[in-house]
């Protein structure tokens, strides 16, 4: 891949790089928050989602300069991110609990300031949320004009439809980060990758199989990238699971663009677990991590999970981190957290060149 350099260490060796240089961009990434996925447990009471949510925001909140990253990752502090990503199933029923959508607003919110969370949100759809002309679908784009009118948000484009959108963050003066919310996957449309009677009656299939030309955008926006580092971010991944919702063909549409740019990895959700592999443009095949050539995908676990008892398990969600030295020679550091604490079995590093 252009410009992309994936050399991991063996057993984490620690990157020359780490913590030092002219630049630093940290943000963290959500998934599957399910407001409205509310079971009975054991205790005789319900465990909801605006619990575990709540939970999770209060851990993404207190974790900024209050922990350090794991040794085998170069350790050093876990700074405030510039913004949190959430990537799909914001709701469990977006046809028709409009409930839903208030409590996500309630804990995410949007700007830093009308939420629980204390950062801003750049949030997209999932199979759950429904079809573009359901309330999900209308309340992302409405956002997406409010963050095309404030600066903070630095958004560089917005789809036709108003439903994708990119954004930049710099992490240095002369390295910048490009980021493309692509909802639920990379495509034009497909037929038949879902049955048209789902969980939500007949017009359920709308939300699985309608990516709303998000090739097309991604296509747009991608002259404008240069060989700054990109990240894309959408609903499916590309486990055996996930490529069971949407074609091969548009996958491979979608690594031919990507291995055309600088990109550095791509951020996805839905099987509800972390994850992080490498894949390399043949179906079905997930690498480990940093294989070459391949780009690295990174599967944001959900903030919301209980036991078999209907219990809260612990929050879940990943840390991102960028570095850049005078040079602009990259570090891209991963973690996935889990409680209090960092998942060991889910922690990446690699390097990166940012051109311009």
């Amino acid at each position: 891949m252009k410009n992309l350099l994936l050399t991991m260490v063996s057993s984490f060796g620690i990157f020359s790089n780490v913590n030092a240089g002219s630049g630093l961009l940290s943000f963290y990434g959500c998934s599957d928050v399910h407001f409205g996925h509310d079971v009975n447990n054991t205790n005789n009471s319900i465990t909801t989602a605006l619990e575990l949510n709540t939970i999770t925001v209060n851990h993404i909140n207190q974790l900024p300069n209050n922990a350090s990253w794991p040794a085998k990752l170069g350790g050093g502090n876990v700074y405030p991110p510039e913004g949190v990503v959430i990537t799909g199933d914001l709701v469990d029923n977006g046809y028709t609990q409009y409930y839903e959508w208030d409590n996500f607003t309630y804990v995410y919110g949007l700007d830093g300031e009308d939420g629980l969370l204390n950062y801003r949100v750049y949030e997209g759809k999932g199979n759950h949320d429904a079809g573009i002309d359901e309330f999900v679908g209308a309340a992302i784009i409405a956002r997406n004009q409010i963050r095309k009118l404030d600066p903070k948000f630095n958004i560089t484009g917005v789809s036709d439809n108003g439903l994708h959108y990119s954004w930049r963050w710099n992490i240095s003066d002369s390295c910048s980060l490009n980021l493309v919310m692509l909802n639920l996957y990379v495509g034009v449309n497909c037929s038949g990758c879902a049955p048209d009677n789902c969980f939500y009656g007949p017009a359920c299939y709308k939300s699985f199989v309608f990516p709303e030309n998000s090739t097309g955008f991604l296509e747009e926006m991608a002259p404008t990238f240069g060989k700054e580092p990109v990240i894309i971010m959408h609903h499916y991944g590309f486990d055996g699971y996930s490529n069971s919702w949407y074609s091969a063909e548009e996958r491979a549409a979608l690594y031919s663009i990507l291995s055309q740019l600088n990109t550095i990895g791509i951020l996805v959700g839905h099987t509800h677990v972390a994850n992080i592999y490498s894949i390399n443009g043949t179906d079905g095949v997930m690498n480990p991590v940093n294989t070459l050539p391949g780009i690295n995908v990174y599967n944001i676990p959900s903030t919301q999970k209980e036991d078999n008892n209907g219990l809260p398990l612990p929050s879940e969600f990943m840390v991102f981190e960028l570095t850049v030295d005078d040079n602009n020679n990259g570090v891209f550091r991963i973690g996935s957290r889990i409680g209090d604490d960092w998942n060991d079995n889910f922690l990446s590093m690699s390097n990166f060149t940012c051109g311009t």
